[in-house]
């Protein structure tokens, strides 16, 4: 779904879906998108299993084998996806290892479970701007009453649950 303005979606709702684009007149009330809030250094139990999970890259890129840019960027927000109660991990990687040149991060998302990681949803690059209050308006969610996980605008497209994963 392609979003017009990063307030509300229009009336006229474009879904756009392995790259085709189809419109959908909407009935129902606009639904508002909530802007997830991002944090660079917060969520340190959350922000020390990321490190783990992605500790060989981590020190590849501090050892500069991929370029010049030693350091990965991590930001985290924290949302109940899929209405369970518990935050799903919304991580975004700020290295081009993760997400190329054509974007600035790679978003993932993840289940937790007993404390740990659980489920790994890759989502999609981005490019993501975050304020120094954690503030951005590239990700965010929107309640689907249809569908158990919500679903996600990124970059002003719309990613949608099909069971199993985001499309």
């Amino acid at each position: 779904m392609e979003i017009s303005d990063h307030t509300q979606l229009n009336q006229v709702v474009n879904i756009k879906i392995n790259n085709e684009t189809a419109v959908k007149e909407s009935s129902k009330r606009t639904p508002k998108i909530k802007w997830l809030r991002f944090d660079s250094e917060g969520y340190p139990s959350e922000r020390a299993l990321i490190k783990k999970e992605y500790e060989t890259e981590i020190k590849e890129i501090e050892r500069g084998d991929y370029g010049n840019v030693n350091e990965l960027g991590i930001a985290i927000a924290l949302e109940d996806l899929n209405g369970d109660g518990k935050d799903e991990v919304v991580v975004a990687l700020f290295h081009p290892y993760f997400s190329g040149y054509r974007a600035n991060c790679l978003l993932q998302i993840y289940t937790m479970k007993d404390e740990k990681l659980d489920q790994q949803f890759p989502l999609s690059n981005a490019n993501l701007i975050v304020g120094e209050q954690g503030d951005q308006q590239e990700v965010g969610v929107i309640d689907n009453p249809e569908l158990q996980w919500k679903d996600i605008v990124v970059n002003r497209n719309l990613w949608r649950w099909d069971g199993e994963k985001y499309e």
